[in-house]
């Protein structure tokens, strides 16, 4: 950038001595606001608007100490922390926020403590923003659901068009098992998983699936009836599950096991 001494021209030059001083100091402001504004130039004359109109291109900040800020007065500054230049904000009550850090913008516990209600929606130590216990409460004409409670896998709560995922509980062949849904209808699509042990490594496949003819079967698992808040699985006396050859014959069986209930309400 051009030097100049601000010094120049002395009240004792003369004024044709003095013009390249002019010229100096001229060039010098103009380079230095060209750091953060627009003011190009072309040959010797700063360019017409737009190009030469002095409009913020960048701001650039070195970093400082907090300032001293005044009454009714505020001030965005660049400061050292973690040895890294960041931004910063004081006001004339002398609080210091820290607005970004590492490349993101700085969001801290205070600040989400203003955004949310504890009420539905808490900052949780460990896990972060999170909804409460007893949550968001959705109500449609059938009654309230908990979507914090119906989020998890065992959830027995939910509005129309949700998803209720039981327990993994065990059975065995011949055995009746009552489940409760709490989904608010008759009206479910039920599917029961059948798995060889607990470890999810022995999952039947097509023959984990058994939704059998209102007529019984003794073989697999049917659904024997479904009220608004329970379900009841019947499990065949034969095996809880098996698997069949292509023409349709069962080969091996399971006699017990683990099952897994999934209903959904459709509407």
């Amino acid at each position: 950038m051009t030097i100049w001494d601000v010094a120049k021209p002395a009240d004792a030059d003369a004024p044709s001595s003095s013009a390249s001083d002019l010229r100096n100091s001229s060039e010098g402001i103009r380079e230095r606001l060209d750091v953060d504004h627009e003011m190009s130039k072309t040959g010797n004359s700063v360019d017409a608007v737009p190009a030469g109109a002095g409009h913020h291109k960048a701001i650039h900040l070195d970093e400082v100490t907090d300032p001293t800020v005044a009454a009714d007065h505020g001030s965005i500054y660049a400061k050292l922390a973690d040895g890294k230049c960041e931004l910063f904000w004081k006001d004339e009550d002398g609080n210091v926020k820290q607005i970004t850090k590492g490349g993101v913008l700085l969001v801290g516990k205070t600040d989400l403590n203003d955004v949310v209600d504890d009420s539905t929606i808490e900052l949780d130590g460990t896990n972060g923003l999170q909804l409460k216990a007893d949550g968001i409460v959705v109500t449609d004409n059938t009654g309230s659901y908990d979507i914090a409670k119906f989020a998890s896998q065992s959830s027995n709560h939910g509005p129309p068009g949700t998803v209720y995922v039981g327990d993994l509980a065990s059975c065995s062949a011949g055995d009746t098992k009552s489940v409760t849904h709490n989904l608010g209808s008759q009206a479910l699509i039920v599917t029961v998983l059948v798995a060889d042990d607990n470890s999810g490594t022995n999952c039947r496949r097509a023959g984990a699936l058994y939704q059998a003819a209102t007529g019984g079967d003794n073989r697999g698992a049917q659904v024997q009836s479904i009220t608004t808040t329970t379900l009841v699985v019947q499990f065949g006396d034969e095996c809880i599950a098996g698997d069949f050859d292509s023409d349709g014959n069962l080969g091996s069986k399971v006699a017990s096991g683990y099952y897994k209930v999934v209903a959904m309400r459709p509407n």
